[in-house]
């Protein structure tokens, strides 16, 4: 092809699109007209954008907080019973897959680890031996 074939060809091409994106940049300027936001309207997005924040920081806190107590649960040896340990792993496990996680760690931690201390800490053995005289 030569080169005056290949601006024709080019040039015919742009003279079929042109009515496509002379209508494109028309929808585009309708949207541009809309007036800016007012006081109120700015206030309640940002308002909006706080409250997603402060969600996604809590949400956030209670996943780490769950990590930290099914760590705890997986580590911890002075169970009561070998089935509570696996009864507390498989509810702190499932309690993720349907979003309660956060509530299954606030139990775990006030009905397991508070009371039996933390993981991994040996509880100082009682002294049997009678006090000297």
């Amino acid at each position: 092809m030569n080169r005056i074939s290949k601006i024709a060809i080019t040039s015919s091409v742009l003279a079929v699109l042109s009515p496509i994106s002379a209508q494109a940049a028309s929808d585009v300027t309708i949207y541009s007209d809309s007036a800016p936001l007012t006081t109120g309207e700015a206030s309640i997005a940002l308002g909006i954008l706080v409250l997603i924040v402060v969600i996604c920081a809590v949400a956030l806190a209670f996943f780490i907080f769950w990590i930290f107590m099914l760590v705890d649960a997986l580590k911890r040896t002075n169970w009561k019973q070998e089935s509570d340990k696996n009864l507390w792993t498989v509810i702190l496990i499932a309690s993720l897959f349907v979003s309660l996680n956060g509530i299954a760690a606030i139990l775990y931690y006030f009905i397991v680890r508070k009371p039996m201390g933390k993981a991994g800490v040996a509880t100082p053995a009682k002294d049997t031996t009678p006090p000297a005289k």
